[in-house]
Order: structure tokens, then sequence, then C-alpha cells
């Protein structure tokens, strides 16, 4: 659920290749994490929790799209 929102948060209010590049961002921080894991001695390295990471960035992703429309229809509404 938090890379759902890390990812959401910028792209329901940003450019769209910045939504896509903290969607990235934040599933490389996601992996990232999980190799520190392995190296820390009392955490487990699990190649399913990157999946899990990067499922939730790409929901956050998705779940952003009907609030980018209904801004940008907002906008188109504001200015006729």
């Amino acid at each position: 659920m938090a890379y759902a929102v890390l990812a959401w948060l910028p792209a329901a209010h940003e450019r769209r290749k910045m939504a896509v590049a903290a969607a990235v961002g934040a599933v490389a921080m996601g992996i990232g994490l999980e190799y520190l894991q392995r190296y820390s001695g009392w955490r487990d390295f699990e190649v399913g929790d990157m999946i899990a990471d990067a499922a939730g960035a790409g929901c956050g992703l998705l779940a952003a799209v009907p609030v980018r429309r209904a801004h940008f229809f907002r906008k188109l509404q504001m200015s006729a």
C-alpha cells in the first residue's frame, strides 16, 4: 500500500514524465531496500516483496488516472 501511495501522489498532480519517474524511483527504492535487508542479518531478502512493491506502484499509477482526467476536464470547463 505504501508504494501505491508513493506512486499515486505525484501521478495525480505532476506531469506524466515526473509521475512515471516517481513510480520507477519507488520500485527502485523497494528493490534497493530488499538488497539491504539481505545483508542486514536480521531481515529476509524476498523477490516476492520486490514484485509486491512494483505492483503497488503500478496500482498507484492506475488509480491516479481518473483523478488526472477529472482535473483536466475541470480546467476545460473553467476556461469555457
